[in-house]
This record gives structure tokens, sequence and C-alpha cells, in this order.
């Protein structure tokens, strides 16, 4: 674990002075660009703690002016990351998913409380996003060679007979007695909602320890921002990054007791005949998209926010804009391609207030 106290700057932006944050993003997705000047109100130092998991760094910015321990607090929230990494990877072959994708397709296996949470919230999704969100895509990720980072095109064949193992309403849950069943040859795969779930717990950790203000973010795809109190206009910024180039911002988001999360495919995806292919599969079709260039979800849960984000990216933008209609608390930035040779990309924006973001 790293620390590091850095005074900085103070900043007016939008309605009341914010703190936002600055990390290498290195977890593969078209993330938030956290970077900016930082600045407490109360104080003019934020203290700094990070750990690597789940594929990514994690990291906390806590304000000082608190004067909690906020040692104690970030190694118990990275424990409680690192326990779930170890119960959700699919690559731990001693994970509770890998256990649970070994033997629930022969009978019902039992779940701890942390997967039953996480598969009724990622079924929950996929019903209302009619499967562009679903938990069984694995065999299309292999077939695909994303899997093994061998990214390679396969045979129709081969998308056919891996759709045939995608069925996220095959899943069969029963909460009541905490298990599983799968039809044959199903995965289960938490990769798009485990990190945002991690958070949520994460912040749960840290408000009990008395600590009302901070971020955390893993990787800076998904970032979660509290501040205690909202009335004051305080806030944290988090930069939208540029979506073909992941060193660019174009434009500001302000958080305030609210989560974000970001897809896209600016960092993972190969070429294929001269046409460039994203990491992300449409589950329904079994194909890369390239409706968008990055989907950005603010909501106030991180795991709901981590698994829009990969829906919406394969969804069409009017499917995503009905969405926001009927979940007026599910903020989205889409960011689609333009053929504009002065700006090559446009955007769609539903149910942000005016003044939360701010372009250039």
């Amino acid at each position: 674990m790293s620390t590091s106290e850095d005074p900085k700057s103070r900043r007016d932006f939008l309605t009341g002075w914010t703190e936002s944050l600055t990390s290498k993003n290195d977890d593969g997705d078209a993330g938030p660009d956290v970077k900016n000047d930082l600045f407490a109100p109360s104080s003019n130092l934020l203290q700094h703690f990070s750990r690597r998991a789940m594929g990514c760094e994690f990291q906390i910015f806590f304000d000082q002016a608190e004067e909690k321990n906020f040692g104690a607090t970030a190694m118990a929230v990275f424990e409680e990351i690192e326990r779930l990494e170890d119960a959700f990877s699919i690559y731990r072959s001693s994970s509770e998913i890998s256990r649970v994708n070994r033997t629930a397709p022969f009978q019902p296996t039992r779940l701890s409380d942390d997967l039953v949470d996480i598969l009724e919230l990622g079924l929950k999704i996929s019903r209302q996003t009619k499967g562009a969100f679903d938990l069984t895509s694995t065999p299309l990720v292999r077939a695909w060679g994303f899997f093994d980072r061998q990214p390679r095109v396969p045979t129709q064949e081969a998308i056919v007979d891996a759709l045939q193992h995608v069925a996220w309403d095959k899943v069969k849950l029963d909460t009541a007695a905490q298990a599983v069943s799968l039809e044959p040859n199903q995965e289960l795969n938490l990769n798009s909602i485990g990190k945002g779930f991690a958070l949520d717990r994460a912040a749960v950790l840290i408000r009990q320890s008395g600590i009302e203000r901070f971020v955390i973010h893993g990787g800076q795809s998904s970032v979660l921002a509290r501040n205690s109190n909202e009335d004051s206009g305080d806030g944290w910024v988090v930069g939208i990054t540029h979506p073909l180039i992941p060193l660019q911002r174009i434009g500001e988001i302000l958080l305030r007791n609210e989560t974000m999360a970001t897809s896209g495919t600016a960092r993972q995806g190969f070429f294929h005949q001269g046409r460039r292919l994203g990491h992300l599969i449409d589950p329904r079709t079994g194909w890369p998209t390239a409706h968008h260039l990055s989907a950005t979800v603010v909501c106030v849960n991180a795991a709901l926010c981590d698994a829009l984000a990969t829906a919406f990216f394969v969804m069409q933008t009017e499917a995503v804009a009905e969405y926001c209609r009927q979940h007026p608390e599910v903020k989205a930035l889409m960011i689609l391609p333009s053929d504009e040779s002065q700006q090559p990309w446009k955007t769609e924006v539903f149910n942000f207030p005016p003044d939360q973001i701010r372009w250039g």
C-alpha cells in the first residue's frame, strides 16, 4: 500500500469548491480521466492510499480535515476488496464463482450472501436491459480470445455454439435457499459488475469508521464519491476521457454522493481486415458493437453503474434513452462516432442536470 499527502490549489467549479483526483487507468476500459486540481474545502490536504486488486489499481482519497485513522480504514477496505476478489474471480480456480461454475450445471449450489446479492442485482439488470447485460457471456469471451488475451475473429459456427450457452434467463437463482442452478456448459462471470460491488462495500466500511468525505475508484473506470454536506455545493470533479485518445480529456463531471462508471474499447481491441474490433461483445448477437465510442453512467450505486455502462455500450442509443426515461435516477452520457472530420465524435446526454457536466 502506498500513501501520499499533496497540497493542491483551490478551484471554483460549477456551484462550489470541489475536488478531483489523479491516477493511472490500467484496467482496459476507456474510463474517466480522474485528473485535475484537488482541493478539500476544509483543508488543503488529502491523504491517498492505493493497492492493486481485481486487475486494476484501487485508490482512496480522504479529506484530512476529518482527522480520522485513515490508515486503518484503508487497510480494512483493501482487505475487503481482496476478499471479494478471492470470491468473484473466474481466473482463480479456488474462488467461490469458479466452484459454482463447476458444480451448478449439475446440481443446485449453495451461495454466500455476497454472491446471492450480486447475482440478484445482475439478473435484474439483465431483465431490464433485455439481455444487453449478461452474466453468462464467458463462452463468447473465450470464442473471441479475450479470455486468454489472444484476440481473434472466431468462425460463425463458434459464435453460434457459444451463444447456445449465453442465456441469463436460464440461470435459476433461489434467494430463499441461497442456491443457484445453471444449464450445462453455462458459466457465470462477474467481471462487469464485481468492481462496482466492491466499491459499494468499501463505502460502507469507510462510513462505519466515521469518515464522510472521500473518493474511491478502481482503475478509474469505476468511481464512488462521498461528501458530507450535499447542500454546500462541495463535490468531486471527474474528467471525461476522449473516447479515441485515452490521455486527452473532453470535459468534466461533478459528483456529489454518486458513483460513475465508463465502458469503452479505446484500450482493448484488435484490427481485422482493416476494421477495429473492441473487446465488448453484445451477448445477444455474439459480435462486438460499434454503436458507441464510450458509455458513462452516473447513479447512486456503483455495481449498478458498472453493469449499466457495459449494457449501454452495446445497446442502441434509442434503447438507452428509453431506459433512462423509465429510470430517471440513472444518468447516461453516450459518446458516438461522427462523420465530421473536425470532431469525429458526438454526444447524447440523458437525465443530467445542465450544471453537472462541463465541456472543454
